[in-house]
């Protein structure tokens, strides 16, 4: 990491040079490197989990959440679905709550012969969409681990990105015996300890004059950057890939891409981030009709909250008791047009 910023540093010459980047990259050295320098700085995400005691109490404690533009300090475990700020009301969804502190670290660097101290502000956020986003992955997760109890192969992983992860072994019986096969199950316990830190995610930085709202938006950017990937791969089906040829591979990954753009326009423009990526996915899925005979359909789909604004924003009613040809031809042709590419 030092040496890849010394040669950027010399190839543009920055006269300001803070180095934003994941936990992979949150190390001592690379921290003390960039706060020594007289143009550094760094904004690094910062696992909770491998915080101090008092500091990952500290981070996840219920009480004394923040909102920009607020003196009111929240409880995070007793949010509703509106939240007011200054007698307006908000989508609590579309909220970050935060809270911040500065702390000091005394260690010893290989840059120096005496210890450094370094002194970070440390800024936790919490989005109840964001809890919802990491919450459903779990489950998706413990869904394939199930699948696997039967034949998981090695387990042991300390990786949460990987089914495994919650499964678990047990070679005794209930009465403390050593059992003749190994027995495998679904570690709760775990699943437990995990679903503590939905929804919050944390950086550190050595910047004094920063503007908070910048880092709070930043944090918000980066896990629905890490929420479009996974959409990508999971509900958008970009991997695996089963196609060979370059203009393929091309074509799949664009289709892929503009898929997701359309469902972020959705999501954002039209359904202002009220309901989750699953909700809308999944909505859109079930969205099926059923031929009765001649040009007739019938809906065969439940009729949801969802449903009827997104019919209400297109003014295509799905929903209807009957739909002939003729009503679903109109809207293939507005699908069809120049103007229904136009966002207005």
């Amino acid at each position: 990491m030092m040496e890849l910023e010394k040669q950027i540093e010399q190839d543009f010459q920055f006269s300001k040079f803070v180095v934003c980047a994941a936990a992979g990259l949150n190390g001592w050295e690379n921290k003390v490197y960039n706060d020594k320098k007289k143009n550094g700085a760094y904004i690094v995400t910062q696992p909770i989990k491998k915080l101090k005691k008092n500091l990952k109490e500290w981070s996840i404690d219920p009480s004394g959440w923040k909102l920009l533009g607020s003196d009111t300090l929240y409880d995070i475990s007793v949010l509703e679905d509106i939240t007011m700020i200054h007698g307006v009301a908000y989508q609590t969804s579309n909220l970050v709550f935060y809270k911040n502190r500065w702390e000091k670290t005394t260690k010893k660097t290989t840059q120096q012969s005496s210890k450094y101290t370094l002194e970070e502000h440390l800024i936790v956020t919490y989005s109840t969409k964001y809890q919802k986003y990491q919450s459903h992955i779990r489950d998706k997760k413990i869904e394939r681990a199930k699948k696997l109890l039967n034949n998981p192969g090695k387990i042991g992983t300390d990786n949460p990105r990987n089914p495994k992860y919650y499964i678990q072994s047990m070679n005794t019986t209930t009465n403390g015996e050593v059992a003749k096969e190994t027995y495998y199950s679904i570690n709760y316990e775990k699943i437990v300890q995990e679903s503590t830190y939905d929804g919050f995610y944390a950086v550190v930085t050595d910047l004094e004059d920063t503007d908070l709202s910048i880092i709070i938006q930043s944090n918000k950017q980066r896990w629905e950057i890490e929420e479009s990937f996974e959409i990508m791969k999971s509900e958008l089906k970009t991997r695996p890939i089963y196609v060979s040829k370059e203009e393929s591979i091309n074509g799949h990954l664009l289709t892929c891409f503009l898929s997701l753009l359309v469902y972020r326009i959705l999501e954002k423009e039209y359904l202002q981030e009220k309901y989750t990526c699953n909700e809308i996915i999944s909505t859109l899925r079930e969205l099926n009709v059923t031929h009765i005979n001649g040009c007739n359909y019938i809906p065969s789909f439940k009729r949801t909250i969802i449903v009827n604004e997104m019919a209400e924003l297109f003014g295509f009613q799905p929903s209807r008791e009957i739909l002939t040809q003729k009503y679903l031809n109109k809207f293939t042709r507005v699908v069809n047009s120049k103007q229904s590419t136009k966002i207005k």
